[in-house]
Formats: C-alpha cells, structure tokens, sequence
C-alpha cells in the first residue's frame, strides 16, 4: 500500500501540470510571505518607535508627578505617586536612583534592604554614568519582551537654589528615572497579524495552483499528449500529417512544427526506403561476387550470385568458406584495404561449396566507413574468369603444340622480316645453317 502511495506520488509528481501549479503557486506563496515579512518588519519598527516615545511622554509625565514631591521633600507623597503609576497597565516597573546609582523608590514590593541599594550597571549598562550622562536612553530587555527607558533627573535652577536638600550647581544631573514597559502585548498583535498573513498566503497558494493545474490540463496537458501519441505513431511509421491548426499559440505553433517535420521525415523515409530497396537490388541482382567482410575476416554479408556458386557461408571466415583454408592468406587484399583504407585488386582461386569445381576470380576490395570515419568492413567485388582461364590455358596448349610442329618439321621453316632479316627458324634450318638470327637472308642461304 505504502508502495503503490509512493508510486503513484512520483508520477504525479514528474508530471507536468503539476510542476507548472506547484511552482507558479509556490513562487506566489513565497512572494507573499517575503512580502509579508518585509511589511510586518516595518510595521513592527513603526509600532516600537511608538511604544518608545509614548514611553518617553510617560517618563516626562512621572516626572512631573513626583517633581512637586521632590521639591518639598515629600518622601511618601513620591512613593505613593510611583506605586500607583507603576500598577497601571502599560507599566512594569518604576525606579528612581540618585546620581549615586542607588535606589531610592521603586514601584515593585520590595523587602526590606533593597532600598539604599546601588543599581546593578552592569547588568542594566543604562545605569551607567548616572552622574553626569544626562541623556534620554533605552534599550530592550529580556529578548525584546521589556521596553526600559532611563530618563535622567536634571538639576535646575530651582534644584541648586532649594533650602530643603539643595544640590550645587556642579552637579548636572541629581538621578534618574527607570520605567519598565511590558511589549508582550505588542510581540501578541504582530505574532498573531503575521499568523493571519500566512494562514491567507497558504490558502491563496492552494487556490493559484488549483487554478493554474486546471488551466495547465485543459490547454496544455492534453495537447501535449496528443502530440506525444503522434509522435509515438511517428516512430513507428504510422504516423499522417494532420490538418494545419490555426491559432497563435505556443501549442499551436508546435503542432505545426511538429506537422512539418513529420512531413519531411515521411519524405526522407520514402527517399531512404527507395535507395534501400535500389541498393539491395543492385547488390542481389548484380553479375558478380559480392561479400561484405569484418575485421574478423568473416562474412557478413553476400548477394545471390555468391550464394547460389558457393553456398551459405555467413558467418564463415573467407579464407575458410571460400578456399578451405585453416588460415588468412599471406597476399590479403582484404587486409591490406583495412590497414590503408585503399582499394585493392588479386587474383584468387576459389573453391565451390562441395569443393567440386574451381572457380578463378578477379578480387577487387573498396573500405566501408562507420560513423567515426573509421573502416568497420570491407567489400569485396569478385568477377568469375573460369572460362577465361581455360581459354588461356588451351591457347598456351595450342602454342606449344604448334611450336613442336614448327620444330621438328622435316623441312627448313624460316620467317624473315621486312629488311629481310631472319626472324625465326626451326630445327632443321638451324642444324643445316647454324643460329642465323638477325642475319640477312641472302647472306646466309644464297650464293
């Protein structure tokens, strides 16, 4: 089962309608979600610089609430003012330093002997320089989660000149106030903005590619498969061209493409077939031996004329089918075609299939060339000149006969050339006048 799941995926999976749904809603999926991302970025820096300055307005607010306080040196009046702004919503935790670093107020219930201690500037780096940094600062705390503002407590005028703790002008800044701002609620709305965003990129990658698939069976599947059954009858020579589709599409323009290679296939078929059918005519039908021989020295192929003479002998070797040899003759034309790549002629003697007659034959040998331009075979072109060869030697027996008559005729036989000189004599003429070649006639046999 697991199998046939897997299966049927793959297949699914190669075909080409899905590709085309899969990848166009995937580059809209991703589109989407890149686009999403950059916005919910900016959207978060946007409501983060909100969150700061509305935190920085806070900070100014506390500070005019507890000033009253600290000018009439109201210790409970300040407390009071931080407790109860520090358990507002919105609010984690307010603390209030001197320029020492060490805290004097805090929003949170604290035991006894943490006020009058000295802040941790270390782990808090805003806490640093509290003396004479008199700048608004604030950074993130516990991964993002906690918005801490530092806003300094600045000396001024009515500060240095105040008889309840009156503070030299040298002293730039009296302290600090630290107020705590929780932004789970914010990291929430972004979290759960994104989560909507995605969930809808998600559906709307489903719906493209549904779409998309759809579109791609109707106008683009099918009539690929239809080409591709085309091109299958094609391949097996049962293919006729079809009607020229009108329209101006892609489809259309490979139909018609594809209908015109077909055509031109179709011709260079008929060509081929007809130069097939002329070259096994002529290499059947012609009046000599033809074989075709590998570098095996075996043959491979042979016409009729062959066959009928000497038998069936492909796959034989040539020396052995045709001369009844155990060996590759010493003087090859065939080996030598090979290694040169020429054409090459020989005189041979053959031999019939039951070895009962004798066959003289002229070879003449022409390379055939593979694809790599190598010479893969060798055919061999023999003429039968049996008849020939007796006519010759009967002339050569008739010569010698007539030669023997001449010399032992029993009379003197000369011939003489044109200046009289003689030419030839027989037995008789040389024994009576001795050799006479060249000599003038009358010289030799008148007075």
């Amino acid at each position: 089962m697991l199998n046939d799941a897997i299966r049927f995926f793959k297949d699914f999976s190669g075909k080409l309608r899905f590709k085309l749904s899969f990848y166009a809603g995937l580059t809209v999926f991703l589109t989407l979600v890149a686009f999403t991302y950059h916005s919910l970025s900016i959207q978060e820096q946007n409501l983060v610089q909100e969150r700061v300055a509305a935190a920085l307005k806070d900070s100014e607010v506390i500070k005019a609430a507890i000033w009253n306080g600290m000018m009439t040196k109201d210790r409970e009046v300040i407390r009071e003012i931080v407790q109860a702004i520090g358990e507002q919503e919105g609010f984690k935790e307010i603390n209030i330093y001197d320029r020492e670093g060490i805290l004097h107020y805090t929003s949170k219930h604290v035991q006894n002997g943490i006020l009058g201690s000295k802040g941790d500037s270390e782990a808090n780096p805003l806490l640093k320089n509290m003396g004479t940094n008199s700048s608004v600062r604030y950074e993130f705390a516990d991964d993002g989660k906690i918005l801490n503002v530092v806003n300094p407590l600045v000396n001024t005028k009515s500060c240095s000149t105040a008889a309840c703790h009156a503070h030299p002008e040298s002293h730039p800044v009296l302290g600090a106030l630290e107020v705590k701002m929780p932004l789970e609620g914010l990291r929430r709305q972004i979290v759960n903005h994104a989560r909507q965003i995605y969930v809808f990129a998600f559906f709307l990658f489903i719906l493209v590619s549904t779409i998309i698939g759809v579109g791609v069976i109707f106008l683009v599947s099918r009539p690929l498969r239809n080409l591709a059954e085309q091109t299958f009858k094609m391949a097996r020579g049962e293919y006729e061209p079809q009607p020229l589709r009108k329209g101006k599409d892609s489809i259309s323009t490979l139909w018609r493409s594809f209908d015109t290679m077909s055509r031109q296939i179709n011709e260079r078929t008929r060509e081929l077939e007809q130069s097939r059918r002329m070259y096994k005519e002529l290499f059947e039908k012609v009046p000599c031996f033809l074989t075709v021989i590998d570098r095996d020295y075996r043959i491979v192929r042979a016409n009729e004329a062959f066959t009928e003479e000497f038998g069936n002998q492909t796959g034989m070797q040539c020396f052995a089918g045709k001369k009844g040899k155990g060996q590759k003759c010493l003087s090859c034309p065939v080996e030598r075609t090979f290694s040169d790549g020429l054409s090459h002629r020989s005189e041979e003697t053959w031999c019939t299939a039951n070895r009962a007659k004798t066959v003289h034959v002229i070879v003449n040998t022409a390379p055939i060339y593979d694809e790599t331009g190598s010479v893969s075979e060798v055919l061999e072109m023999s003429v039968d000149v049996t008849r020939i060869a007796k006519l010759q030697l009967e002339l050569e027996k008739k010569q010698s006969e007539l030669q023997h008559l001449i010399e032992n005729v029993p009379c003197y036989l000369t011939v003489v050339d044109r200046s009289y000189r003689i030419a030839f004599f027989n037995k008789s003429f040389a024994e009576e006048f001795g050799s006479s070649w060249g000599k003038h006639c009358y010289s030799v046999y008148k007075l």
